[in-house]
């Protein structure tokens, strides 16, 4: 017989129920997703992928989450700001590079969840069109996460403001079965961890800001 944290598992997840307990597991996976959180940040990379320091380079948000017809909706909308804020500079030495994940600490090896795969910025430039832009995104934890029908579309919009685009909402779309697939990856990561003792880079910042505390 299956336990209630079972029966909530999806099959691909099953066989981890029997390594932790089933309480944690089941509060861990949250099947139905309500307790969702993330955040999104953005940069703006030169050509040696290194993020640049100056104004108009960096922008981070948190990620609001929506299901609809077996899609998956992460949203993050940035606020109209002088200083912090991502720009898109029609420069071809210049890249748009950004990533999400997981959880309410910042990203981590074991919490991310899409990766931008970094696109000129002048090449974006000539192709916007009302407005926004696409530009491909990809999630390390499905197999293959590099193939043409595992990449994510994320959709960029933008505004103009004193003769600079300016970016103000990143949209991605994600199918279930991808869904899925990168949160029982997280789970393996996340089962392995409990099963050796040890916690997430996450969890160990929670402990030493209680430990700061006391």
């Amino acid at each position: 017989l299956k336990t209630v944290a079972e029966e909530s598992l999806y099959p691909s997840q099953l066989h981890l129920a029997v390594m932790v307990k089933a309480e944690e597991l089941e509060k861990f996976i949250d099947k139905e997703d309500a307790n969702f959180t993330g955040f999104c940040s953005l940069q703006v990379l030169d050509a040696d992928g290194y993020p640049k320091k100056t104004k108009g380079c960096h922008v981070e948000a948190p990620v609001f989450f929506s299901r609809n017809g077996g899609v998956i909706r992460l949203e993050a909308e940035f606020p109209s700001d002088p200083l912090f804020y991502v720009g898109l500079p029609n420069e071809s030495d210049l890249f748009i590079y950004g990533r999400w994940w997981v959880g309410t600490g910042g990203w981590s090896r074991t919490n991310q969840l899409i990766d931008i795969v970094p696109e000129s910025a002048k090449k974006l430039s000539s192709q916007l069109e009302d407005r926004s832009f696409a530009i491909a995104g990809q999630m390390p934890f499905l197999q293959g996460c590099s193939a043409a029908d595992k990449l994510v579309r994320v959709q960029m919009t933008t505004v103009e403001h004193r003769f600079q685009t300016k970016i103000v909402r990143a949209t991605v779309d994600i199918p279930e079965a991808s869904w899925q697939e990168a949160k029982a990856y997280r789970t393996k990561l996340w089962q392995s961890m409990k099963a050796w003792g040890g916690k997430d880079e996450n969890e160990k910042a929670d402990d030493d800001k209680e430990k700061d505390k006391n």
